[in-house]
């Protein structure tokens, strides 16, 4: 099992991990810098809730930075643009030997 190469992530993202709804509102973990390759490009996706949602970015990542994706965490995409996580899909190659990488579909 391969991960994907870093040399093909050449963006940084900054990543506050949603931790669920408290009294006051959504909580966030602290900011984490990850190593991606964004593609700003629209994409009409699906949601987990199965509606149809544009995505206006596509992060992709190692496999390892996955459970900082969940639906609902903060990123800050380069140039400074904020988003927000809509869905997160787990590359795995199964042991065929692919780059395993994880896809993330941000608003």
């Amino acid at each position: 099992m391969a991960d994907i190469p870093g040399y093909l992530l050449v963006h940084t993202v900054s990543v506050e991990t949603w931790e669920g709804t408290g009294a006051y509102g959504d909580t966030y973990a602290a900011p984490v810098d990850v190593p991606c390759f964004v593609d700003d490009a629209r994409k009409i996706v699906r949601n987990p809730d199965g509606d149809e949602v544009v995505s206006e970015s596509t992060v992709i990542g190692f496999l390892s930075d996955a459970p900082k994706f969940v639906e609902k965490t903060k990123v800050i995409l380069p140039g400074g643009r904020p988003s927000i996580v809509i869905l997160k899909k787990d590359r795995d190659d199964g042991g065929l030997g692919a780059p395993q990488h994880v896809e993330v579909f941000c608003q």
